[in-house]
């Protein structure tokens, strides 16, 4: 898939001459500024995200960045991956009825998810997850790549049952 029109060039860390700090410094203040400068919408729905501050970075932009394994933002090839795109999320969640980005929800516990996958666009796709605190808003739980692996399988399965069910009469 050719890049989308909307969407801002990747973050390279080669750019940063592998100055880990100055290249985590410079994907934070895209976070803040895609984040925390205005509200933004899902549609007609305003998206929250876990505002604590820890370490002196927002929570929300290190869970992302970090991933779940909770390594902390150290230099490490999936947490590069992550902060790469991370001025990716805000252009999604703008543009989620692009034919671009494949958008479904599903129920993982009692949450009502968001999904927003820009599949093909580098050799990993890229995924948004949010899910619905009310009719009138949503929570960024996070975002991250999706590799060629076993998840990647599982998440287009689940795009398709999702299609599939849709096309179903109710």
């Amino acid at each position: 898939m050719d890049k989308p029109d909307w969407l801002p060039e990747k973050l390279y860390y080669y750019n940063y001459h592998k100055d880990w700090q100055k290249f985590i410094q410079v994907a934070n203040e895209i976070f803040v500024n895609d984040f925390c400068k205005e509200d933004l919408y899902l549609n007609e729905m305003k998206v929250d995200f876990d505002h604590s501050i820890c370490d002196g970075k927002i929570e929300c932009f290190r869970h992302i960045v970090e991933g779940s394994g909770k390594r902390g933002l150290v230099e490490h090839q999936e947490t590069i991956l992550r902060a790469e795109r991370i001025g990716w999320i805000k252009p999604i969640i703008l543009n989620n009825q692009s034919n671009s980005i494949l958008k479904w929800e599903n129920k993982r516990g009692r949450k009502t998810k968001i999904l927003l996958w820009l599949k093909d666009i580098d050799e990993l796709g890229f995924i948004v997850i949010l899910f619905k605190k009310s009719d009138s808003e949503v929570f960024l739980e996070t975002a991250y790549p999706i590799n060629w692996g076993k998840y990647r399988k599982q998440i287009e399965k689940e795009y398709c049952a999702y299609k599939s069910s849709k096309r179903r009469p109710e």
